[in-house]
Order: C-alpha cells, then sequence, then structure tokens
C-alpha cells in the first residue's frame, strides 16, 4: 500500500515538471544546453602525449582535449603545450592566429590556431558546422583519428573524458522532446 502511495508521487511530480518545462522547451533548441549567460563550463579529455619529430625530434607535444559550455554552445576543441607551440608562437610573424585544415576521421575540418598564455596552443573548429562534427564523431568514436597533412602529425584523442557530458546532453535532449 505504502508502495502504490509512493508510486503516485513520483508520477505527479513527474507530470508537474512536465508541465512546468513545456513552455521552455518549446523556445528553445533541443540541441542546446541551457547555461546562465557567459558563464563557461569546461570538461577535459585524457591528455596524451605525441612526438614532433617534423618540428624537433627531441620535443613532444602535450595535448589535451576539451568541450567548453558556455552562452548556449557547446566548443570542442584541444590545448596544446611543447614542441608545435614554440613553431607557432615563438617566430617573428605579424598576427598570432593561425588557420590549418585537419584530417578528422578523414573529412576535412578547418581549424583557427590561437597563441594564449602559458605557452599554450588552443586549437578549435572554426566553423559551426565543424564544431558539430568534431563532437559527434567523439560521440560515436572512443578514439577519435586527427591527421594534419603539412607535418603528417597523427593524433588518437580519446573521447572517454567526455562520456558524463555526452550523457548529460543526452538525458537533456530526451527530456524536453518527451515534454513537447
Amino acid at each position: 500500500m505504502n508502495l502504490a502511495r509512493h508510486d503516485i508521487v513520483y508520477k505527479m511530480f513527474f507530470l508537474l515538471l512536465l508541465i512546468l518545462l513545456a513552455p521552455v522547451a518549446k523556445s528553445m533548441k533541443l540541441n542546446r544546453w541551457q547555461f546562465g549567460e557567459g558563464e563557461p563550463t569546461i570538461a577535459w579529455g585524457p591528455t596524451i602525449e605525441i612526438d614532433n619529430a617534423m618540428f624537433n625530434i627531441n620535443k613532444t607535444s602535450i595535448i589535451t582535449p576539451y568541450l567548453r559550455i558556455f552562452d548556449n554552445n557547446v566548443e570542442p576543441g584541444l590545448f596544446i603545450k611543447g614542441g608545435i607551440y614554440q613553431y607557432y608562437c615563438e617566430r617573428e610573424l605579424q598576427t598570432k592566429n593561425y588557420s590549418d585544415v585537419y584530417l578528422i576521421q578523414n573529412s576535412n575540418v578547418k581549424f583557427a590556431i590561437k597563441c594564449i598564455i602559458g605557452k599554450r596552443l588552443l586549437i578549435y573548429p572554426r566553423s559551426t558546422s565543424g564544431a558539430k562534427y568534431f563532437i559527434r564523431m567523439m560521440q560515436l568514436n572512443q578514439n577519435v583519428d586527427i591527421h594534419h597533412y603539412w607535418s603528417d602529425t597523427q593524433w588518437k584523442i580519446s573521447s572517454l573524458g567526455f562520456d558524463g557530458i555526452f550523457r548529460t546532453m543526452t538525458a537533456w535532449n530526451m527530456m524536453l522532446e518527451e515534454s513537447l
């Protein structure tokens, strides 16, 4: 008898939650996060270390994938520290902002490359479609292959560090779809 009462209370609470969320769900896109304005959230993936034979045989790069959630957008990218930073950021050039094309799972994606404080490079897709493709590949594969033709550098980025965010995104989208 007591168990049936808890079941009824739970169903009523869930129904009330769906009624309250219905106006919110209709006004927002299902594939986006809802966070506070300008409040960044970052999730980090496992760090990998690679040799940079093209730049300096004795140098290595430390690569950390990330997902940054801000202003209702999800931005995937890579923090890179080490040999490749020296190539891009310690040269006498007019600008410190670069672009380059990488193959992600055999598809071209144009990336922005920025030198940032702490001797790190920030590399992220320049377009929304490139960002969505990168996120989709990380959701579908445990390891994402990234290949840079110019230096013939190949990375295998693990997406395991993002499982929690992907589960939350999926649960959030399913809850909104059910409430419509």
